[in-house]
């Protein structure tokens, strides 16, 4: 009797065990490990490249993302460059020109993603598809985050163009009329007005912030839609003068104000034979006291100088420290538009 309870009692033990078992691979078969999944597809990947070749890259990758199997998605990693500025190095503008493109082209981003990658030793991104079930891409062949140097640093870089400035209004008057045709009767440029350098007045302890920053080269909350059922208002004084100084570097006065001992040299640099630097320099101290009230500094905490000739009218930012030695210009060689030592 007590030898065949035993007998039952082992005969639904291994009934359970089966019906476990049998359970367990359902399971399995469900969701498949990890190691199963298959790994994402790379489309494309590049670095360092300009904004119409970038233009072209997003709208290959949306162009093919038409064709793949349905689920499929976009993964775009985006790395920024130890490489770069010490100002920028906390934004990744890799990331930005593409959701700038997105915009530009109206994509539908609903199956796109993007991963901040971090550092490589140079800007650029990666572009992968990825199937229904199968694994996200990861960043790879990162650094780790670069370390500002101690001593004097360029800190940042501006290029004076047409869209971040007014820098046509400073081309040499002769200039303009000499490429004139001797027959010409249209209308003549305005006369030069005449500006008195910029005192230099005290910043109180109060110094009101003027509201100079409330648009940007860059607008960060990009839409897909735009509504064109209202006509906006037009820009007020305030906003146009705000757009006619976007060149300026707003985290570089506050930057100087908190390392204790620093100062700030803004070195600007500009064909002289073309620019009328008479009346461009006068504007770069406008631009450099506008920084520098934001911060509720004394101007005279950021100096300028003019570096020489460069191709391609630019500031540069340097930060030096109380011992620091004092940055050298290096203009280009008309003649080659290369730096030179001299």
């Amino acid at each position: 009797m007590i030898t065949a309870n035993y007998k039952n009692i082992a005969a639904v033990a291994l009934v359970i065990f089966a019906l476990t078992f049998a359970a367990i691979g359902q399971e399995t078969n469900k969701c498949p490990s990890n190691a199963s999944r298959a790994d994402a597809e790379k489309i494309d990947e590049f670095s360092h490249i300009d904004d119409s070749e970038l233009y072209i890259n997003v709208a290959v990758l949306f162009e093919r993302l038409k064709d793949a199997p349905a689920g499929t998605y976009a993964y775009v990693i985006a790395y920024k460059g130890a490489d770069a500025l010490p100002a920028d190095r906390d934004r990744n503008r890799v990331a930005e020109r593409i959701r700038e493109s997105l915009a530009l082209q109206n994509q539908d981003a609903r199956q796109f993603l993007m991963i901040d990658g971090g550092f490589r030793k140079t800007d650029g991104a990666e572009f992968f598809f990825v199937e229904a079930g199968n694994k996200p891409p990861l960043p790879s062949n990162t650094v780790p985050t670069p370390k500002t140097p101690r001593g004097t640093v360029l800190w940042a870089k501006t290029i004076l163009n047409e869209e971040s400035s007014p820098i046509e209004e400073f081309v040499n008057r002769a200039i303009v009329y000499r490429d004139m045709p001797e027959d010409y009767d249209g209308p003549t440029l305005p006369a030069i007005e005449e500006t008195e350098p910029n005192p230099s007045p005290s910043v109180p302890e109060t110094a009101p912030q003027p509201e100079i920053w409330k648009l940007g080269l860059f607008i960060p909350e990009l839409t897909f839609q735009k509504d064109n059922s209202q006509e906006k208002p037009p820009l007020t004084a305030e906003e146009l003068d705000a757009i006619r100084f976007n060149w300026t570097n707003k985290k570089f006065a506050p930057t100087v104000a908190k390392t204790k001992g620093s100062y700030g040299i803004m070195i600007y640099y500009a064909d002289d034979q073309f620019y009328d630097i008479s009346r461009l320099e006068p504007f770069i101290a406008a631009g450099r006291d506008r920084m520098a009230y934001a911060a509720r500094i004394f101007p005279e905490s950021i100096q300028i100088i003019f570096g020489g000739y460069r191709g391609q009218p630019q500031v540069e930012y340097w930060l030096v420290p109380a011992d620091g030695t004092r940055p050298i210009a290096k203009p280009e060689d008309r003649d080659s538009s290369e730096p030179s030592d001299q």
